[in-house]
């Protein structure tokens, strides 16, 4: 017997799709895709990334998709999320377009969709991102890191997160205690950890997402290494670490600037990522403000990620 599910689309924004996702996670979806403007993902057997556009979905307009059994009322539905999404702007939270969207999709139709958005990766010189079921054939010197994409957003397919991939493969993570702020699936945390790195805290607001890292954690077996705390930013992260890896938007990025200093060892690293490209002079002058100093920039389009060392104390 084929199941039909209604599938929800809301168009949003970069700044609001969490709290997006969490709208749809809380009215029973199981899974939740998050698609932007731009997707970057690499072929197993090539070592160049193919560029996958979709041309119809602007810069930073995010679409929000989640699934749920055919069976609640449509219109009650839609009108619940109209209701959570104006509160998100009374919140003063950019929910963009907040448009609904609801049609009905096959069970088949919805499992093909999940293994078709996600395949497994190849990013920089070790690491291979790869989902639950798919099985891949790793060389000595790479590390996989498995994640399902049915789960939470985080399947290391953006460009920010691709260059934080990269850049923290770039790090020398041996030892040293990495803070992944704004965790998500917990993807970038499982990679320090699988580089190399002596403790790594996930933090993120959203209790969803905390639960989802912990699951990756459990899945990756890297319970010693790694630990999740529900924080928003800074609120309930303790201690300093050599490397904060922060993988935001550039206004939530400036919001937490001012604690990193104190939660960053002397001379230890932050990589920012989820930055459009004409918002990185604000970043640099808040971060020269901070006593951070930029040691590189790279970009991928219009998205731009750095890494700046704190002075000694």
């Amino acid at each position: 017997m084929n199941t039909k599910w209604m599938e929800i689309v809301v168009v949003t924004t970069q700044e609001a799709k969490e709290a997006v996702a969490d709208m749809l996670y809380c009215r029973g979806a199981t899974g939740v895709i998050v698609e932007d403007s731009e997707l970057a993902y690499g072929a197993l057997d090539n070592e160049d990334y193919a560029r996958h556009l979709e041309p119809d979905i602007p810069l930073e307009e995010v679409r929000v998709t989640g699934y749920l059994p055919v069976g609640q009322s449509k219109a009650a539905l839609v009108d619940s999320l109209r209701q959570a999404l104006t509160a998100l702007v009374e919140c003063n939270l950019d929910a963009g377009r907040a448009e609904v969207l609801i049609s009905e999709v096959q069970e088949e139709d919805w499992a093909t969709a999940w293994k078709a958005y996600f395949k497994p990766l190849r990013i920089g010189e070790r690491l291979v991102i790869k989902p639950s079921w798919e099985e891949v054939v790793a060389a000595p010197h790479e590390v996989v890191v498995e994640i399902d994409p049915g789960m939470a957003f985080g399947t290391g397919t953006h460009p920010t997160t691709v260059m934080c991939l990269k850049l923290l493969e770039k790090t020398a993570l041996e030892s040293r205690r990495v803070l992944d702020l704004g965790c998500g699936s917990g993807i970038l945390s499982l990679a320090a950890a699988k580089l190399g790195a002596a403790s790594v805290t996930g933090a993120d607001s959203d209790p969803v997402a905390v639960a989802v890292a912990q699951e990756n954690v459990r899945h990756n077996q890297l319970e010693s290494i790694v630990k999740t705390v529900e924080s928003h930013l800074f609120s309930h992260v303790t201690g300093q670490f050599d490397v904060i890896v922060a993988n935001l938007t550039a206004k939530i990025i400036l919001e937490a600037l001012p604690e990193v200093p104190s939660h960053l060892s002397d001379g230890g690293l932050l990589i920012a990522s989820g930055i459009i490209r004409d918002k990185l002079p604000a970043v640099e002058s808040a971060l020269a403000a901070h006593g951070l100093s930029v040691q590189e920039v790279v970009c991928e389009g219009e998205w731009v990620a750095l890494v700046a060392k704190g002075g000694g104390r």
